[in-house]
């Protein structure tokens, strides 16, 4: 079944744009609302009817009045988009018979590419600001002191295309713990910088930057990761893993995620290059390298 984008009264050219599979005995097309970057999955066979989920999350044709809204939402990747049931953290499966949690591997990704994909199925500010403030989690399971950094744009401005900027420093803590920061509602993009404490600094070390002792800066201050995110809401946990001079890490979207989310940089070793100011380069080349996708459509 081909899945082809229509539009309303306000939309032109539906024909050019890009057929996704789902199957689901028919033809269903995107219908955009008239704003808020939602829309309908109308069938093309039986009049007035759209596709709807039920109370055991399985989809059938039922009247497009009260019908279930969808919206676009890029894969952890960055380069596909899962269809999201709006409203909840239910995301269409690859066969198009049910929705289940957008975190399970039962999901499916779809391709849609800049050239194809119009932007009435991008929310738009106002519905972005309107999944709650970002967070950002980070959890340390290392066998080492852990601190991080947090550089963010944020579009939280439902008027404006104006974006804020802003940093949080997550000072050293021990493992075994997690902290959590909490940013801005809105259309979201950054950088998460993963740091480790690898030796003994000034005969000891603190859980806290700048009091004595404390690793930060030093050259035993060695970093774990540098993950890019973008999206209309972020929500999960960075987890870092491994031993001092071995580390490792990855990213857990919690249900309500809609931002993809890469590593950019990997770990440094224990005698490795320990570079100071990673984040201060990275916004501006987030996209170019790591989201390009992203750049066009979300941030447009």
């Amino acid at each position: 079944m081909g899945l082809v984008v229509l539009p309303p009264a306000t939309v032109a050219h539906a024909d050019s744009y890009e057929s996704i599979g789902l199957f689901w005995g028919g033809s269903y097309s995107l219908v955009p609302d008239a704003d808020g970057g939602t829309f309908r999955l109308e069938s093309r066979t039986k009049a007035g009817q759209c596709l709807t989920t039920d109370d055991n999350d399985f989809l059938a044709d039922a009247s497009c009045d009260g019908a279930s809204r969808w919206n676009l939402q890029p894969n952890t990747a960055g380069d596909k988009w899962l269809v999201r049931l709006t409203g909840g953290d239910k995301c269409m499966i690859g066969s198009g018979f049910a929705v289940t949690d957008c975190t399970t591997s039962e999901i499916d990704a779809f391709n849609f590419t800049s050239s194809t994909l119009p932007k009435e199925l991008m929310l738009d500010r106002k519905a972005a600001i309107g999944l709650g403030e970002n967070r950002v989690t980070v959890c340390n399971h290392g066998g080492y002191v852990e601190r991080a950094v947090i550089d963010y744009k944020v579009k939280n401005d439902p008027d404006s295309d104006s974006e804020t900027s802003g940093r949080r420093v997550i000072p050293s803590f021990p493992a075994g713990q997690c902290r959590t920061e909490t940013l801005p509602a809105g259309k979201v993009y950054g950088n998460v910088e993963l740091r480790r404490f690898t030796f003994w600094y000034m005969g000891n070390y603190a859980f806290y930057d700048g009091d004595e002792g404390s690793y930060g800066g030093s050259s035993n201050d060695q970093l774990t990761a540098n993950w890019a995110f973008a999206g209309d809401h972020i929500d999960g946990t960075y987890n870092s893993t491994g031993t001092t001079c071995i580390s490792d890490s990855d990213f857990a979207p919690a249900g309500s995620n809609q931002a993809a989310t890469q590593k950019k940089d990997g770990a440094t070793g224990c005698t490795g290059v320990n570079p100071q100011q990673l984040t201060s380069s990275i916004l501006a080349d987030v996209f170019g390298t790591v989201f390009p996708m992203l750049l066009n459509l979300i941030f447009r």
